[in-house]
């Protein structure tokens, strides 16, 4: 006795047609956005088409996209009757944010290796105009510090000048030494 395998053509494989229908004609009405191809990636990777499109959408270019808010998006595109399933999404997923703030990063991190190579060249040079390169690069190492971001303070006390840095091991601020020898007189 040999076992078929059933082969169903009921309401399921309808449905699946139907789906793939609505998937295609989803697709062809999408590809007209900005955010098409972004849209692509994340599904790729996984992302349910609804927070894909919204995913796409809000990290590009707030001055060009396309539909102009997020209620048009939920109303228009992704057949919400409001937007506030996409704030919830915001508040229970935080991997929504990390993937916008990924892909908005994206563009400038292809070159990363580029301006990297660019900074090092121009601060090899030894040209005084050069300066500005060397100095950021040093930054980025943490080999400097600019003074305007030195953790110090400086006061005027008798006319005498006292620098306070907190990492000297002292207990007390400036103020403190100030009030501390003003209660002493």
């Amino acid at each position: 006795m040999s076992r078929r395998k059933a082969v169903s053509t009921g309401p399921a494989d309808s449905s699946q047609a139907q789906d793939g229908q609505t998937h295609q004609g989803r697709s062809r009405a999408l590809a007209g956005y900005a955010w098409w191809q972004d849209y692509c990636d994340l599904r790729e990777r996984g992302w349910d088409w609804r927070k894909a499109v919204y995913i796409a959408w809000a990290a590009g270019p707030a001055a060009t996209r396309r539909p102009r808010t997020q209620y048009e998006l939920a109303t228009k595109i992704l057949g919400l009757t409001t937007d506030r399933v996409i704030s919830q999404w915001a508040k229970t997923h935080p991997e929504i944010a990390d993937e916008i703030a990924r892909m908005q990063a994206a563009p400038l991190l292809q070159y990363r290796r580029d301006i990297y190579n660019a900074l090092i060249a121009v601060a090899k040079d030894p040209d005084p105009k050069a300066h500005q390169d060397r100095k950021l690069a040093l930054e980025m190492l943490g080999d400097y510090q600019p003074r305007s971001q030195a953790n110090v303070a400086v006061t005027n006390v008798d006319a005498g000048v006292i620098i306070y840095l907190p990492d000297n091991g002292r207990e007390s601020s400036p103020t403190e030494v100030q009030q501390e020898k003003e209660a002493n007189l």
